[in-house]
């Protein structure tokens, strides 16, 4: 990756929450069947939700409809394709694959708008969730996330609480954060 200027980073980590934000609001394309019709969704406060009455089909627009687990395609989304993992879909390259810009969770080191938090599933380390961060106030953390909210298959608005074991989700434990940079 080409050095960036400090300048250059902190445009890119608010574009970069920006394009999360903006997935809040703006409606997406998804499918309730594969190869079926492409609907697109209706927004509302805090939550986007890429389905219809109760349906969880994970095929959207994010990962090209191909009806698998999204957050890492929302997420390489919002970093523009850039910087990515090389296998990003697999939510726990976020964690293995960036090297040095994986940090691994300690309370006193907080994430930054645009970075990406990543958790494994409780009892299976290749498993798990990653987030967005759009905004950092003292210790709260909020992010926009895909793949959650309503019937697991929104993109929504969450805060979190940063101390004890991390940001808490249920049957996930938190690892760290992935940065742009």
């Amino acid at each position: 990756m080409t050095a960036v200027t400090a300048d250059a980073q902190q445009d890119e980590r608010t574009a970069i929450a920006d394009r999360a934000r903006t997935a809040l609001t703006t409606p997406a394309g998804f499918r309730l069947t594969a190869g079926g019709e492409t609907y697109l969704s209706e927004p509302a406060p805090g939550t986007n939700y890429l389905g219809r009455d109760g349906s969880n089909a994970n095929l959207n627009a994010y990962n090209n409809y191909n009806g698998l687990a999204w957050c890492g395609y929302f997420a390489a989304a919002m970093w523009d394709h850039r910087g990515t993992p090389a296998n990003y879909p697999g939510s726990q390259s976020w964690r293995t694959d960036l090297g040095s810009r994986f940090h691994a969770y300690a309370p006193g080191e907080l994430p930054k708008t645009g970075d990406v938090l990543v958790w494994t599933d409780a009892g299976d380390s290749s498993h798990g969730h990653v987030g967005v961060v759009v905004e950092v106030d003292g210790t709260t953390v909020i992010t926009v996330e895909g793949n959650t909210g309503d019937h697991n298959d929104s993109v929504s608005e969450l805060s979190y609480t940063w101390f004890g074991a991390g940001p808490e989700r249920a049957g996930k434990t938190f690892r760290g954060f992935a940065s742009p940079f």
